[in-house]
């Protein structure tokens, strides 16, 4: 059973060790990736992360996202981004903190953009890539929606 409890006490310490990260960089929020880039040397790996992360998500402690696919989410090519919830705010101001915070996270990896590029562009990362393309697209926000001839009368 003495390896039983090591296992137990080393699962909880990456757990402490990962929650303790977040609270401290709590104006952040961080992909997974980055996450186990910097907790490595605490022996952290993305499962650690990403099935604590999931337990505090359903608690209330931590916001997860990812791309939104119908009740699901996806990760980003980075992984998820990972933010934590300030319990000492009102509920409603703390997520949204932790959404902007977010927005943040995911217009610094887009840092590929040069000044004379329209703000409002953004980059679809594609589930399936279109033959002899690349599996990313950059649009314009801005669309313009003609309606279907089947949608006259």
């Amino acid at each position: 059973m003495k390896n039983g409890c090591l296992a137990q006490t080393e699962s909880f310490n990456k757990a402490r060790t990962i929650m303790d990260f977040l609270r401290v960089n709590s104006d952040r929020a961080f992909f997974t990736t980055e996450m186990v880039k910097v907790l490595s040397s605490k022996s952290v790996k993305q499962s650690d992360v990403m099935s604590n992360v999931r337990r505090w998500e359903k608690k209330g402690f931590v916001l997860v996202r990812g791309y939104r696919l119908d009740e699901r989410q996806t990760p980003f090519k980075e992984g998820y981004i990972i933010t934590w919830i300030d319990p000492e705010k009102p509920r409603e101001e703390a997520l949204k903190e932790a959404v902007e915070r977010t927005d943040r996270a995911l217009i610094e990896t887009q840092n590929h953009r040069t000044e004379g590029m329209d703000k409002r562009r953004i980059t679809l990362h594609l589930l399936k890539g279109v033959v002899g393309r690349r599996a990313n697209a950059e649009v314009d926000r801005v669309w313009e929606v003609t309606p279907a001839s089947l949608l006259h009368p």
